[in-house]
């Protein structure tokens, strides 16, 4: 619906949540996949062609997907073909861009670092552009040399969304009181900046900064899911955050304020899938009273009934019949979860134990 509007961005958000929920769904992931390169996210279409299940890749000859492959497989290959997709010596500012994305993935921080000099010349004003330099600095520990450009880009990158892309030039080289200081004065144009918010909360989770994170959890929180294609699938990533916060505590009040947070990710069905189901059952698995463990294994043997368990799922009702005392049923679960995962030496301790 969104893509028959012309918003792709909705588009993308919706087909995330899409390949979230229903990660069995192959033509979600190649819908996504198409959209993002149609809208030269190259980067990100790479990173949807390394989460596909081999059976939903392209089967023609898409060059990102072989390129992709390569990364992994061969760096030295990939470069080359790269290469031969986009010409180094391009004049043409977007093809140097999207050749340096595949650079930054292959570490190739020198490579990098002399065509956005060029490209740089083309454009002053592109924000990733800016960013993929002073990365590229950085992976060279040239940090001296990157701060130095952090002020020119500064003064070069123009329009809305400054803000968010200078604090990140900041947070890059080091200068984090500086990033999340550019990033409140991005708020003060916008409160409901969903990609602010973000950005802002990762930074304060890597400076340990545990309360303002939590204040910023709960400003994502508040957030419209409806009014931003970003909100849609950051407000759920903060509640579920902030639900296992509040879980950690041990107390049974925070514990049933966590459940609710969760509870309020729920499908347009009605029901809990995903990332948020998973919670749900882990935050009723670890409670010491028996009657919440008791209705994670109700919960689990309903999901039976209707569908084959993930592997997530059975290593939790192992571990709950285990701790009823119910071990035959405990241990069948476990030969069944060694069999299609062997050599893992976590289930193999379950099972000892």
């Amino acid at each position: 619906m969104q893509l028959e509007k012309g918003d792709d961005d909705a588009a993308i958000s919706a087909l995330r949540k899409a390949v979230e929920l229903r990660p069995g769904e192959l033509s979600y992931y190649q819908k996504l996949y198409q959209v993002l390169v149609q809208n030269n996210r190259q980067s990100e279409a790479l990173d949807v062609v390394a989460r596909m299940p081999q059976s939903a890749r392209p089967v023609n000859d898409d060059p990102l997907v072989e390129i992709q492959r390569l990364i992994q497989e061969d760096p030295r290959q990939a470069m080359k073909k790269a290469e031969a997709l986009y010409d180094p010596n391009s004049d043409d500012f977007e093809t140097l861009l999207k050749l340096c994305e595949i650079y930054a993935r292959l570490q190739q921080h020198a490579a990098v670092e002399t065509v956005m000099k060029r490209a740089l010349t083309m454009d002053k004003t592109n924000r990733r552009a800016w960013l993929l330099m002073v990365r590229a600095l950085v992976g060279q520990e040239k940090n001296e040399e990157a701060k130095s450009l952090v002020a020119t880009a500064e003064s070069s990158i123009e329009g809305d969304g400054k803000e968010l892309a200078v604090g990140q030039l900041y947070a890059t080289v080091g200068e984090h009181e500086t990033a999340l200081q550019t990033y409140a004065e991005g708020l003060k144009k916008n409160s409901q900046d969903a990609t602010l918010l973000i950005n802002i909360g990762l930074l304060q989770q890597h400076l340990k900064q545990d309360e303002a994170f939590l204040k910023t959890l709960d400003q994502i929180i508040a957030l419209d899911e409806t009014a931003d294609p970003v909100a849609r699938s950051a407000v759920p990533q903060a509640r579920r955050q902030k639900a296992q916060h509040l879980a950690s505590s041990g107390a049974y009040a925070d514990f049933h304020t966590a459940i609710e947070l969760v509870e309020k990710n729920k499908s347009d069905r009605g029901r809990l899938v995903g990332e948020d189901l998973r919670l749900w059952l882990q935050l009723y698995a670890g409670r010491p009273e028996a009657s919440s463990r008791q209705t994670a294994t109700d919960r689990l043997l309903e999901l039976r009934r209707e569908r084959d368990l993930t592997l997530e799922e059975k290593v939790i009702l192992a571990g709950l019949w285990h701790q009823a005392g119910e071990w035959d049923q405990a241990k069948t679960m476990l030969i069944d979860i060694m069999a299609k995962s062997q050599n893992n030496p976590q289930f193999v301790s379950m099972y000892i134990e």
